[in-house]
């Protein structure tokens, strides 16, 4: 349907220029180079990390694309937080990881709001209708589980995005 719009508008557009040439010839040229830059900037556009780069040229597609990428980076990160997660119950080693995976946490409520309000409260959605246990290591077991949440949340996010 957008590209029938689209041959609609191109169709108006051009009988617009045409009866404004036909009433004043002498606007030809200046027409002519407007229509061959619009063509030229239209077929840039078209080429595809290009028109990422420019962020109000972004397709549905590309924008999807582009949140598909960012997920895929804070899993990444998450489950290198989770990796670095000792079997200790050491305080002064576990409070920089707890540290660490707050600071994600953050920086992935932000992104998911940036891309769409309301995602970040799915992300931080503590009913996950799963059980968590713990052992004798409490703080980093805390830590396990939430980012464990963090995560599941953000593939169910992926799942349901288009």
């Amino acid at each position: 349907m957008p590209k029938l719009f689209g041959a609609a508008a191109s169709v108006l557009i051009a009988a617009v220029l045409g009866a404004a040439l036909s009433e004043h010839p002498d606007w030809t040229w200046p027409v002519a180079g407007a229509a061959a830059i619009a063509a030229i900037i239209a077929v840039l556009l078209s080429y595809g990390p290009l028109r990422r780069r420019i962020r109000w040229a972004r397709t549905r597609d590309d924008r999807a694309a582009e949140f598909r990428a960012g997920i895929a980076k804070l899993i990444a990160e998450g489950n290198e937080i989770m990796r670095d997660l000792p079997q200790t119950m050491d305080a002064a080693i576990l409070n920089p990881i707890e540290a660490a995976a707050e600071k994600w946490g953050t920086r992935a409520r932000d992104f998911l709001d940036a891309y769409e309000l309301g995602l970040s409260a799915q992300f931080l959605d503590e009913s996950d209708g799963r059980a968590h246990f713990g052992s004798q290591f409490e703080q980093r077991d805390r830590i396990r589980n939430w980012l464990e949440r963090r995560l599941s949340k953000l593939a169910e996010i992926v799942r349901s995005a288009p």
